[in-house]
């Protein structure tokens, strides 16, 4: 199992932050009414976090000063260390839906209630959302205008 953090969003979306593999990923999901209802806000929702891991990889000052206001530590030789090694290898730079991080959301979710029978990650449809995303040039964009 991942090291992880899970912050619930409600009914109609899950989250949970978890060190698969090597890299560092949000797991964002939903049932797939709310895909369908909610496209243009899960698009906008995307977009914003590829952004976010955009400015954290490439706006160290940024990233250091909002590590040091939720951590409540002050920014060190060793801190700046451990961001550099985490800002190139673990953040990637735009989030992809892997079985093991919908295993993660799913054992999320039977913590609270039991999923029907035949539910695994290979079983899940994968949003082309992230697809279109790399398509549309958006990430490559973000990281060329640095």
């Amino acid at each position: 199992m991942p090291s992880q953090f899970r912050v619930p969003l409600g009914s109609r979306l899950r989250a949970s932050l978890a060190c698969i593999s090597g890299a560092i990923v949000l797991f964002a999901a939903s049932r797939q009414s709310f895909l369908k209802s909610q496209t243009d806000l899960v698009k906008r929702f995307m977009k914003a976090y590829v952004e976010g891991i955009h400015r954290f990889k490439t706006d160290k000052t940024a990233a250091l000063a909002t590590l040091e206001k939720y951590t409540k530590q002050k920014t060190t030789p060793a801190t700046e260390k451990i961001y550099d090694v985490y800002a190139s290898r673990y953040f990637k730079r735009a989030p992809e839906a892997t079985a093991a991080g919908i295993q993660t959301i799913l054992e999320e979710i039977s913590a609270s209630r039991p999923l029907p029978q035949g539910t695994a990650p290979v079983a899940i449809p994968r949003v082309a959302l992230y697809s279109e995303l790399v398509a549309s040039g958006f990430i490559d964009a973000l990281y060329q205008s640095r």
